[in-house]
């Protein structure tokens, strides 16, 4: 019998923020970008989500339901150091670990018999030591499948331990609506709605065929994981197919004069994280949300691939003159997709290439901000920054 567990840290954002700062504890608290207006929350306290405060949620409208939650500008590096430490705590327990996100993880210790004969006792004694060694609170949940562990983790939060024997999995997973269940979104759900198919038990008793036949492979899977058949396996890290980066403005900008410091400041962290993933991109967007919130995209393929700054940036530039026209712009975004790992064939200039590993260089030592282009210095802290990228953390 596998035998899986699911991490997750609470309220990650929020929590790293309490610890910083042990004022903070006990107090509502929620992690948001630095406009009343264009911020969103990024994470909140189990304090402020008792007034309802959630992720995603625009932070005037957290600031009428609770105001006197305090709010606080995002520290991604912070995370990302605590992340990363996470992670390399879930490793010395077994091999099989698989990242979700940067505060989320599965581990599976079925290949650990011999170093743990009691696999829930194991468990609970992980997440404790995870959690003191952090210094903050993490919940778990177990099972004998990935699904069953990750569900048991949402009936264990916050701060708590939750297993669910074979014997009683099936029974367990009836206790969800079918809109709970991973991989069950909004478009899944009501897709099954017009099979007639509004809850778990409804969803064991169609055919696997018919199933399929309406949503694909992804259905049969859903419909098996219903019947505690889920045969996934631990996916170990990947490198990213994609890397993007994008934020919302502080003030609609409406002149490709206006934009260039933003797309400086885009482009070269994209192209400074994919140098740092050790990949060569062969396709440039630029992506553009206008003040009526409608957006537009538009992409290039570049040969020979590419890594460096100046390529990227005169991609990008060039897409933006073809789209900016006097429209009011709230938000930015570029991405490189079409990735290569193995060594390909370049045409760099020396001095170029030269230039980014000296930047690389400073970077890491003295962190991102320590040197920047002239053009994105004066610009590169107006933006409301909720970064997107497909970057795994593990990956690096």
């Amino acid at each position: 019998m596998r035998f899986f567990v699911h991490f997750d840290i609470d309220a990650f954002y929020a929590q790293v923020e309490q610890l910083r700062n042990p004022e903070l504890r006990g107090k509502p608290v929620a992690v948001g970008g630095n406009s009343l207006t264009r911020s969103v929350v990024a994470a909140a306290s189990y304090e402020a989500r008792e007034y309802g405060i959630k992720a995603g949620m625009p932070v005037f409208q957290a600031k009428k339901l609770c105001p006197h939650c305090i709010f606080i500008s995002p520290d991604f590096r912070l995370y990302e150091t605590y992340s990363l430490k996470f992670y390399k705590l879930l490793y010395r327990y077994s091999p099989d670990v698989e990242v979700l996100s940067q505060d989320e993880a599965f581990v599976e210790l079925t290949h650990c018999r011999l170093l743990y004969p009691d696999f829930v006792e194991a468990a609970r004694r992980i997440r404790r030591e995870v959690s003191r060694e952090l210094g903050l609170r993490v919940s778990a949940g177990a099972g004998s499948s990935k699904i069953v562990a990750k569900l048991a983790t949402s009936r264990a939060k916050p701060d708590g331990f939750l297993h669910i024997p074979p014997d009683r999995e099936l029974e367990f997973l009836e206790s969800f609506a079918l809109e709970d269940i991973p991989g069950i979104g909004r478009r899944t759900a009501a897709a099954l709605k017009r099979l007639g198919i509004t809850s778990i038990p409804d969803l064991r008793q169609i055919s696997p065929h018919k199933i399929r036949r309406f949503l694909g492979k992804r259905g049969e899977d859903l419909y098996l994981m219903m019947l505690g058949k889920d045969f996934s396996r631990i996916e170990p890290p990947q490198k990213p197919k994609s890397i993007s980066r994008g934020y919302t403005l502080e003030k609609n900008i409406h002149t490709l004069k206006e934009a260039i410091p933003h797309i400086i400041y885009l482009c070269d962290s994209v192209a400074t994280e994919l140098r740092k993933e050790g990949g060569k991109a062969t396709r440039a967007c630029l992506r553009i949300r206008w003040e009526d919130f409608s957006e537009v995209s538009r992409c290039v393929s570049v040969f020979p691939p590419f890594s460096d700054f100046f390529t990227l940036y005169h991609q990008v530039r060039k897409m933006a003159e073809g789209l900016i026209s006097g429209y009011g712009i709230r938000l930015l975004s570029v991405e490189v997709s079409g990735i290569y790992y193995e060594p390909t064939p370049t045409l760099f200039k020396f001095r170029e290439e030269e230039l980014m590993t000296a930047l690389d260089r400073i970077r890491e030592r003295y962190g991102f901000p320590a040197i920047s282009f002239a053009s994105e210095a004066r610009k590169k802290n107006e933006g409301v920054f909720v970064f997107k990228s497909t970057r795994r953390v593990l990956s690096r």
